[in-house]
């Protein structure tokens, strides 16, 4: 039997944290005319003002690949789940235990539209 396991699911960033610093470092930086000037003029103030204005779509990107790592994780469990089913149900005599295969991959096979299946069938 093949053990599995998946890639844990704890975060490296606190987005909502890493938000708040984005948030109060422009706040210092506004509060204070002669920073903002220096930083506005030199290369390397440009550099961290560049790097500040990154933060928030960083954060907001890694929101999205969070979310889809979530429902990757959720498919993936689905999919061993019937696996699982698929082959007790092959030990246990079961008339049809691919059913169980079935009904959980229709959802991820992508077939071109109209483009014939190998049962015969069209693509759904």
């Amino acid at each position: 039997m093949a053990t599995t396991s998946t890639t844990p699911d704890t975060p490296l960033i606190d987005l909502q944290q890493a938000r708040h610093h984005h948030l109060y470092a422009i706040r210092l930086i506004a509060t204070r005319p002669l920073f903002r000037a220096l930083l506005r003029s030199t290369e390397t103030g440009a550099a961290i003002w560049e790097a500040l204005d990154d933060i928030p779509a960083l954060c907001d990107e890694t929101d999205r690949l969070r979310s889809h790592m979530a429902a990757l994780r959720l498919d993936h469990a689905n999919l061993l789940a019937a696996v699982h089913a698929t082959l007790s149900a092959a030990h246990d005599g079961e008339h049809d235990p691919l059913a169980y295969l079935r009904d959980e991959l229709p959802d991820h096979t992508t077939h071109a539209p109209g483009a014939a299946r190998r049962d015969g069938g069209e693509a759904r």
